[in-house]
């Protein structure tokens, strides 16, 4: 199986947190608190689980995570991050509240949405996996980012236990052995999301089917106009159960523009279309005029169109300038599993 570790054991004292901030670059913006910086230690092992998902047990020092607007709209990266705290607490806040996550507790970030949290002292292990990995088997696919399962619950204690047997069995898998973890994985942690409720057969199951075959018509169609009845028909939907599918996600017109403003950012942000205009890329993804589109994405990503494309531009200077250090060689190993 593939794997990778990466420690700042043998990093001078002074280099150490910014050894750290090279490695997980790929996922978050990282910065230290103030008694932690010299003293700082990390180690991270991460092992392959089929072509797609990683599996990750990370011990650290404190400091503040964050994934914010700009770099959510760069990374365009469609993954959820599932994840076990096995020692120390978190607070993550969004959308103005505040929940702590402690130990035992699972949580689930969805690197599609910004994301801030502070932590003591921490150990957690993490399943990264692609959207359409997980997302078919969940109830509520798009309203996962920012959850904190409790650890009295019976499913998430399940899911919980499982993932720590993976912690302990990862390092001697062999890459088949792997690969057949993952379903029985993704069905534990479904189940602990989905409160219990079975989805593979009866009401659950079938509005879980008629959600995915929604949601493929919907990526199919996302660069003509097209108007909800005619997404009926294609489907063979009432209006009404069409409305009722996407409810939990804001409704089919709120969802639609999500996904077009995720295909015309990751098209805006790419260094291929750097001379291309705002309107041109805006037009090709449904979007009438230029006016409506910087709304509407400065509304989802917090930063205008323009201020988008320069921001990701710049950052991706600033990491092309980077050494070949190990954390380099980490951040680009995660980079690429995370591209394929």
């Amino acid at each position: 199986m593939k794997k990778l570790a990466f420690s700042t054991c043998n990093v001078p004292f002074r280099q150490r947190f910014a050894a750290w901030r090279g490695g997980i670059a790929s996922l978050f913006d990282v910065h230290p608190h103030a008694r932690t910086v010299e003293g700082f230690e990390s180690r991270l092992y991460s092992y392959q689980f089929g072509d797609e998902a990683l599996f990750v047990r990370c011990e650290s020092g404190a400091q503040h995570f964050e994934r914010g607007s700009l770099r959510v709209v760069r990374d365009n990266l469609d993954h959820y991050l599932v994840q076990v705290q096995v020692r120390g607490m978190q607070s993550l806040q969004r959308a103005g509240r505040e929940t702590i996550v402690e130990h035992g507790d699972l949580m689930v970030i969805d690197l599609a949405d910004p994301h801030v949290a502070d932590t003591t002292h921490f150990t957690n292990l993490s399943l990264l996996v692609p959207r359409h990995l997980l997302a078919p088997r969940l109830l509520q696919p798009d309203s996962q980012g920012g959850r904190v399962l409790k650890r009295d619950k019976v499913h998430t204690g399940l899911a919980v236990s499982h993932m720590h047997a993976l912690a302990r069995l990862a390092e001697t898998m062999t890459a088949e052995e792997a690969r057949h973890s993952l379903e029985p994985t993704l069905g534990l942690l479904a189940n602990a999301l989905n409160g219990g409720v079975e989805t593979a057969d009866g009401a659950a199951g079938i509005a879980l089917s008629l959600l995915s075959r929604a949601r493929l018509a919907i990526e199919q169609n996302l660069q003509r106009s097209f108007t909800v009845e005619e997404l009926c028909r294609e489907l063979g939907l009432s209006r009404a159960t069409l409305y009722r599918l996407f409810e939990p996600v804001g409704g089919v017109r709120a969802y639609v523009q999500e996904r077009r403003l995720r295909r015309s950012a990751e098209e805006l942000t790419a260094p291929l279309n750097s001379k291309r205009h705002v309107y041109e890329i805006a037009f090709d993804w449904g979007f009438g005029s230029e006016a409506h589109f910087s709304r509407a994405f400065k509304r989802r990503f917090g930063v205008s169109p323009s201020d988008a494309r320069h921001g990701a531009l710049s950052l991706r200077a600033v990491g092309t300038a980077a050494g070949a250090s190990e954390e380099r060689e980490y951040a680009n190993w995660l980079a690429g599993t995370l591209d394929c």
